[in-house]
Parts: structure tokens; C-alpha cells; sequence
């Protein structure tokens, strides 16, 4: 009897470990996928590497393109394209630095004089990755 308050505590403190949808986020590359070929373009798997190579613990990781906003097709303008990629939230300031930023700043991108004003870019949705 005197070993069940011990094993309540350690119950708790396994389900308290476990991890949430709350300690991870989705973050994006600020280097937007160009049009026409781009030499630059790094590919998801790429874009994966550079993150692991730095140390962070990449989740999972898709390809999406950014909804409702109009993009140009002149060379080598903006897709709308991203590589996605799911990380622990306190990895963040680890992304920052190599040019990634929470999936929750796209909407910035309208107020930016290199991509905007293209329409609502908050939004975006999984697709298939293209071949680079």
C-alpha cells in the first residue's frame, strides 16, 4: 500500500514528459522557392539537412504553397512554394538565425516590399513537392 502514492507520481510524471502539439510548430525556409529552374532553390530535403545539421530535431517535414495571393509568372519571381518543416518549439531560436521563420509570420510577407502586396499570404496548403 505504501508504494502506491510512488507509482501515482511516476505516472504523472510520464504522461507530464510526453510531448504535445503545443511544444512543436511549424516553421518555413524565407528563402521562397523561385520560378523558372532557379539555381538556388533548395530542395525539402535540403532545406531538412540544414536544419539537422544545426542541431534541430526536425519532426516532419512537406512542401506547401502559399493560397489566395496572385503570383507573377516572370523569371525568376517567387512561387509561392515553401518547404515546411514541424520542430520542437524551443528550437525556434536555434531556426531563426539560418533563415526560418514561424509558418504563423507569412501573413508578414504582404508588408514586405520584395514579395507583397500578392494578397492574403497567411494561408498555405500541403502539396507535392516538385522536382528541382
Amino acid at each position: 500500500m505504501r508504494y502506491i502514492p510512488l507509482i501515482f507520481i511516476g505516472l504523472f510524471i510520464t504522461a507530464c514528459s510526453e510531448s504535445s502539439p503545443e511544444d512543436s510548430l511549424y516553421i518555413y525556409d524565407t528563402d521562397l522557392i523561385l520560378g523558372c529552374d532557379y539555381p538556388d532553390n533548395e530542395t525539402l530535403e535540403q532545406s531538412a539537412q540544414e536544419l539537422t545539421d544545426a542541431g534541430i530535431d526536425v519532426l516532419s517535414s512537406s512542401c506547401a504553397v502559399i493560397i489566395d495571393a496572385v503570383w507573377t509568372q516572370q523569371c525568376p519571381n517567387i512561387t509561392g512554394q515553401i518547404n515546411i518543416h514541424k520542430i520542437h518549439f524551443e528550437s525556434l531560436i536555434d531556426a531563426e538565425p539560418l533563415g526560418y521563420e514561424s509558418t504563423e509570420k507569412l501573413s508578414e510577407l504582404a508588408n514586405d516590399e520584395k514579395y507583397g502586396p500578392n494578397g492574403d499570404l497567411s494561408n498555405y496548403e500541403i502539396v507535392e513537392c516538385p522536382v528541382l
